[in-house]
């Protein structure tokens, strides 16, 4: 399904959403992951990988998880979400009751896609996107905000037991947001916000605060599909008994702990076993601050992608063995490719660039500056056969060494690409 872009950003004004911490939480979930039951995917798993419960087609599943990106970015309103994702999943054939079998059981099952599962499906993402980028934030700014209050909407739809959270106020290290950073449930409508000291001091003073979280019981909670059993807290819903937060950052971690290791290894090794790996996180905010430093590039450096054992071979016959797998972008790169309007790449898709990176139609290994040998990404560019969209690849970076460095894209036609001996394709179809 194409997303029509529209003016609204209904979804960034109502939650103040930080996009570029949100949008990379989303981007981070690069596995597209079909599942019979919400809890197949567990938790963490949540951070990594996207699903939508008993829809199994995963074209449907991409299409559907890209609308909410874009919708976080401000490019599609709820509304348009919505009534988008509707007409496409009708003309699918999958909009109403429909029934398969469950690989695990052998059993058949039901799944109803209606207009209300359609907004439980983009609330409940866009929600837990928002939850993640906004603890980001908090961690960011704990020096100077070192405390977390819980705050309900305070009417008659609260939860009984979401409403004993409110104002809890405790520092943002105490293991109570393990479990209790809204969202706690589905449809929670539950926020937290964040208190200087000095602030804290204060409203603990006058009483406008709660100090110390309320005893609550804990039960074990015994995952059926997986046998996982988990602490779950009276009052938050088993598969929001998580920090997404706190998941998307370890996963920060981890890639940038891969990463390195990376970098380390030889191409060939590197490109076979890189794949799977979580590269990339935290592209959008990287692509923004190197658009804030548009005048003076910092010099800076994000590995988002590695090549795939067939790029290195072909590298390799080009005369451009690759030091390593990794792909990077420098921010340099991004302030010369954005300087104007006229920008051959859109900027939302560049922010996915990632995800693109995994993905390309086709890769051509460019030969027709014998000094200069690159590799091509390919792509379709929305306007037809005719138009493809070109991602370059380039080798031979002075100061930094030998990297492999995402230059600038252009649009070009496809035809060019076609049936001349200076290109060769490597994978893929035009």
């Amino acid at each position: 399904m194409a997303w029509t872009l529209s003016a609204a950003e209904e979804f960034a004004r109502l939650y103040r959403l930080t996009p570029d911490r949100a949008l990379a939480y989303l981007a981070g979930r690069k596995r597209i992951t079909p599942t019979y039951n919400w809890q197949d995917l567990w938790h963490d798993e949540h951070a990594r990988q996207f699903t939508i419960s008993r829809l199994t087609r995963l074209d449907i599943l991409k299409s559907l998880q890209d609308g909410i990106i874009a919708a976080v970015n401000g490019d599609l309103s709820r509304r348009d979400w919505l009534k988008a994702t509707r007409e496409y999943m009708q003309s699918e054939g999958w909009w109403g009751e429909r029934q398969m079998i469950d690989p695990e059981t052998g059993k058949t099952v039901s799944t109803t896609f209606n207009p209300a599962r359609l907004k439980l499906i983009f609330d409940t993402n866009t929600r837990q996107a928002h939850a993640a980028g906004r603890w980001q934030d908090i961690e960011a700014a704990k020096v100077t905000h070192p405390y977390i209050r819980y705050i309900t909407k305070g009417d008659s739809r609260v939860r009984d037991e979401h409403a004993a959270w409110e104002g809890v106020t405790l520092p943002v290290d105490d293991p109570f947001w393990d479990t209790h950073a809204p969202p706690c449930g589905f449809r929670c409508r539950c926020r937290i916000t964040t208190l200087t000291q000095a602030a804290y001091d204060k409203k603990k003073a006058d009483g406008s605060i709660r100090a110390a979280a309320p005893a609550g019981r804990e039960t074990d909670y015994v995952n059926k599909r997986t046998g996982q059993v988990s602490r779950v807290p009276e009052g938050v819903h088993p598969a929001f008994a998580y920090n997404p937060g706190k998941a998307a950052m370890r996963d920060a971690g981890e890639a940038q702990m891969v990463s390195d290791k990376l970098a380390a290894t030889p191409a060939a090794l590197g490109a076979a076993a890189a794949q799977e790996l979580p590269l990339g996180a935290g592209f959008g905010e990287f692509f923004d601050q190197s658009l804030a430093a548009r005048a003076k590039p910092q010099g800076k450096v994000m590995v988002v992608g590695a090549m795939r054992p067939a790029w290195v071979s072909a590298a390799a016959r080009a005369g451009i063995p690759p030091a390593s797998a990794e792909i990077a972008v420098r921010d340099r790169d991004i302030a010369h490719a954005f300087r104007d309007a006229k920008a051959a790449l859109p900027a939302s898709w560049y922010r996915n660039l990632p995800a693109h990176i995994k993905n390309p139609k086709a890769v051509l290994l460019d030969k027709t500056h014998p000094n200069e040998p690159a590799l091509l990404l390919v792509y379709d560019s929305g306007a037809g056969k005719a138009k493809k969209l070109v991602v370059r690849i380039n080798y031979r970076v002075k100061k930094q060494g030998t990297m492999n460095i995402v230059g600038t894209g252009t649009e070009v036609d496809t035809d060019s690409l076609k049936g001349t001996k200076g290109y060769e394709l490597v994978e893929g179809g035009l």
